[in-house]
């Protein structure tokens, strides 16, 4: 798998984290079983893993798109 197609789907784990923490705050006021501290704290869980998930899906993109640039040069350089 190339590195676009797996910064890709890197990111998309990290959408649906971050729908997950969405979906979450949304049942908050919602009578559970499950204490409020305790959904809270999933619901920053999940937050923050999709923001730093989405994060290394753009630094690995950014990676994937320098290195494809540098070995087009090398191989221009070697054509000349």
């Amino acid at each position: 798998m190339n590195g676009n197609a797996r910064s890709s789907l890197i990111a998309l784990v990290g959408a649906y984290m971050l729908y997950t923490a969405y979906d979450l705050f949304k049942g908050l006021n919602q009578e559970s079983s499950m204490p409020k501290g305790l959904q809270i704290g999933f619901i920053v869980f999940f937050a923050i893993a999709g923001l730093a998930v989405i994060v290394y899906a753009a630094i690995l993109w950014k990676k994937t798109r320098d290195n494809k640039e540098e070995e087009k040069k090398e191989n221009d350089q070697e054509m000349k």
